[in-house]
């Protein structure tokens, strides 16, 4: 009962992995700024859902978000916070936007699970990248190649499926198989970070577009699977279903 008990801290997570100030700090920042691109990204899908834009605004949308990507990479000065803070913000916020049909689709479902998807993506990209801090210094760096392999081959057989236009197997690999890959990212991209962070990098921007990809990524697949679990559940009652499995949707 007397016993001293042992406080979880952050700075004892990184003590274990050998992480420098510097790179702690830069870590700080990195999830400083994630949180804040992922507000903004809530604020372009209710912005998309509120005033119930036009579809081709989705394609604009992606467009544009691969323009801030773009300019992000090809940029000169990777000092300019401020101006590649707002570049983020934008992109976060155009993200949000070309998912808003998809969160309409969700409440029109059910509006709880827009909540219940958020929810499981922040505890799974927190335990996944609490796990490659905690994890000995770049032994998750070898899964980028295979990784590279995963998403290649994804984007293969969205090609192929265009031809064979299959409606469950290969959707079912893009959603579930796309739920893991991106998954093994956060952890890879995490390590990656720390790494280039040791090594003198402060690009901290760039570092929390990389994190936020995957945690959009994640959040997608999420929200997908647990609409089509409650689709099922009320298809079996007589429900109309919103939500067939096509090649489309995902």
């Amino acid at each position: 009962m007397n016993a001293p008990s042992k406080k979880f801290t952050m700075e004892a997570v990184f003590k274990a992995n050998n992480i420098s100030v510097n790179t702690q700090n830069h870590l700080s920042k990195v999830y400083l700024i994630l949180m804040w691109t992922t507000i903004m990204a809530a604020w372009g899908g209710a912005t998309q859902v509120y005033f119930a834009l036009p579809a081709p605004m989705g394609l604009g949308s992606f467009f544009m978000s691969l323009g801030c990507i773009l300019w992000l990479g090809c940029d000169p000065n990777k000092t300019a916070y401020a101006k590649r803070t707002a570049i983020l913000s934008f992109f976060g916020f155009m993200q949000g936007m070309g998912i808003g049909p998809l969160l309409q689709m969700a409440i029109d479902v059910d509006p709880s699970i827009i909540l219940t998807a958020l929810l499981a993506t922040v505890a799974i990209f927190a335990s996944f990248s609490l796990a490659a801090m905690i994890a000995k210094r770049r032994s998750f760096l070898y899964l980028g190649g295979i990784l590279s392999s995963c998403l290649f081959f994804m984007i293969l057989l969205s090609c192929m499926n265009y031809f064979v236009q299959s409606t469950v197997v290969i959707p079912a690999i893009h959603l579930y198989g796309g739920l893991l890959l991106f998954t093994v990212y956060v952890v890879y991209d995490t390590q990656l970070i720390i790494e280039a962070a040791e090594n003198g990098s402060e690009d901290y921007v760039w570092h929390a577009m990389e994190l936020f990809l995957d945690f959009i990524a994640i959040f997608i697949r999420i929200l997908i699977i647990l609409m089509r679990s409650k689709e099922g559940k009320g298809s079996s009652g007589g429900t109309r279903t919103l939500l067939p499995m096509t090649r489309d949707d995902l």
